[in-house]
């Protein structure tokens, strides 16, 4: 889609205003890998948003929102996108 991060998120990183949520975390993964780090994809949530309350709904694999084929689908996305990406050593 083209669902953009908020300013206010990227505040401190002037170069990612404007950018959607995945172009954020391609170059943030890129600048990892840069400094030798390795990073571990793992979801916390479904939705966009600070983690974790009792009301969120996103303690598990689904939600009202989103169902199970839904998280599995997503998954495979992530693992294709960052399937060549050497600093992405897994997800989970």
């Amino acid at each position: 889609g083209d669902l953009r991060v908020p300013d206010f998120a990227v505040a401190a990183n002037p170069a990612f205003v404007g950018l959607r949520p995945l172009e954020v975390m391609d170059q943030v993964i890129a600048a990892l890998g840069e400094e030798g780090l390795m990073v571990l994809i793992d979801n916390h949530m479904h939705d966009s948003d600070w983690c974790c309350n009792d009301r969120d709904c996103n303690g598990l694999w689904f939600s009202p929102r989103y169902s199970e084929d839904d998280w599995v689908e997503m998954w495979r996305r992530m693992a294709r996108r960052y399937a060549k990406t050497p600093a992405v050593i897994g997800v989970g």
